[in-house]
């Protein structure tokens, strides 16, 4: 059985879903679709308070927030589904022929280890720790030193995304420094 794997996706972008989906199927990983959250609409909705429910976040633009509560979403979705982790995509990721190997279990994962980044970065010193581990497919795992952007594709367990739903309703950053940011974040750190 392979682990969930959610794409986040907006509604006006049915080009970037038909693309991804291309390339999870050519890969042989199957996904499900995950409505994004529009930051126009959300901006659109905060001018009326009493439809969106609240004031908006303080620290951080509507369009990193509707970011945010997409990848809400999708957490929610993995801890729904009773699996002990997830793959989660925005659709613009690129994924390697091999990344299906990932999606068997969560057995390989270091311990202590909520989630995993998974993207190429070639030539940023100091971002990428030393070697912690390898994935099924034989690709190096390193602990991230520092500050390593991104948060296109990355796996994450379920006491990751409770982490992280416990600050969306007023985050401190943007998703990717939430996840991977290990000077700024404190969920990071965790």
């Amino acid at each position: 059985m392979q682990l969930p794997v959610y794409v986040i996706n907006l509604d006006k972008r049915p080009d970037r879903w038909a693309s991804i989906s291309d390339n999870l199927q050519r890969i042989g990983v199957r996904a499900e679709r995950v409505d994004a959250v529009d930051a126009e609409t959300l901006a659109y909705l905060h001018e009326d308070e009493s439809i969106y429910g609240g004031a908006p976040p303080r620290r951080i633009d509507f369009g990193a927030f509707a970011c945010i509560l997409s990848h809400g979403k999708a957490m929610k979705r993995l801890l729904a589904s009773g699996a002990p982790a997830a793959l989660i995509l925005e659709d613009d990721a690129e994924l390697a022929s091999d990344t299906g190997t990932l999606l068997r279990d969560k057995d390989w994962w270091p311990a202590r280890t909520s989630a995993i980044q998974l993207h190429e970065q070639m030539g940023v010193p100091g971002r990428l720790g030393v070697v912690s581990g390898r994935t099924p497919g034989g690709r190096e795992m390193r602990r991230a030193a520092r500050w390593a952007g991104c948060a296109a594709a990355y796996l994450i367990d379920r006491e990751g995304a409770r982490a992280v739903l416990s600050i969306v309703e007023d985050p401190p950053h943007p998703i990717d420094h939430i996840l991977f940011d290990l000077r700024e974040s404190r969920t990071a750190r965790r």
